[in-house]
């Protein structure tokens, strides 16, 4: 079971990037997926889509939810299903903390059968506004499924406009490492 938790992990970035006093929380994200897992002396490499997206609710919360879907090496195939709750807070003009809380469900298809687990996973880290184009963040993201794995992410995204950019992100765990590149689209409100 500890490979469907490192695929949750690995395949599914936190959401815990929102903002407030011009960083936007209401916005979806739709990015390519790259990972890379360590299994034994094998590495299992897989590749797919991410669609996440945050609604704000109140200055401070925000609704997260997300999807991704990868097929891996050796005709392995993993889907994972995010709703949570985020909480943001403004350090200074250009820098907020984030945190969140979500509900996983992860699905892994083998040619040896399925499996399916579902848990707890909580993020915090912080979003640093690097100029009027540039924003870059890191946080922890702890996950509890069979077995349980702290994530290390570090992401960054290059504003076109008030509503459009460009990200990329890299995701760091026990068993391996993933990375994305994708879009944001932000749909206004804090």
């Amino acid at each position: 079971m500890r490979i469907v938790a490192t695929l949750l992990t690995l395949s599914f970035p936190c959401a815990l990037f929102a903002q407030e006093n011009g960083f936007e929380y209401t916005y979806v994200d739709a990015a390519l997926l790259n990972t890379e897992i360590e299994v034994g002396t094998t590495d299992v490499d897989g590749d797919g889509i991410g669609v996440s997206g945050s609604f704000a609710i109140s200055d401070s919360l925000n609704i997260l939810v997300g999807y991704s879907d990868q097929s891996y090496d050796f005709n392995i195939d993993g889907s994972t299903m995010n709703v949570g709750l985020g909480f943001h807070t403004d350090i200074n003009n250009d820098l907020d903390f984030v945190a969140d809380v979500s509900y996983i469900d992860v699905s892994v298809d083998t040619p040896f059968g399925s499996a399916d687990d579902d848990g707890l996973g909580i993020s915090g880290g912080i979003r640093f506004r690097a100029s009027d184009s540039l924003e870059l963040d890191a946080g922890l993201q702890y996950v509890d499924l069979d077995d349980s794995d702290t994530v290390l992410n570090l992401g960054g995204r290059y504003y076109f406009n008030d509503s459009f950019a460009l990200s990329a992100g890299i995701s760091d765990a026990d068993a391996g490492m993933s990375w994305s590149v994708g879009v944001r689209a932000h749909f206004g409100g804090n």
